[in-house]
């Protein structure tokens, strides 16, 4: 349990200092007990799910969704090279 702590704790001071515009903000974090929350942005055109779903309007073509993959993998590059 206490491994499991530490690691959260480690993850969160490396996304507190993480800026980049693929990226939601942590804004801040709740560790209290068995409960582990990420606090992040407000993000207010909906989830990328809602989005992939057309939850949100229309279904997304193909090329916008190509788009979302790209800027994807320019933040998971971001944080595994970076961070």
């Amino acid at each position: 349990m206490l491994n499991l702590r530490t690691e959260f704790s480690s993850e969160v001071e490396l996304l507190a200092k993480i800026d980049h515009r693929n990226l939601v903000k942590l804004l801040g974090y709740i560790d209290k007990g068995n409960e582990r929350i990420l606090i992040t942005e407000f993000v207010p055109n909906g989830t990328l799910r809602e989005h992939l779903d057309g939850l949100r309007g229309k279904i997304l073509d193909f090329n916008q969704r190509l788009e979302i993959a790209i800027d994807v993998a320019h933040g998971l590059t971001y944080l595994h090279l970076y961070a």
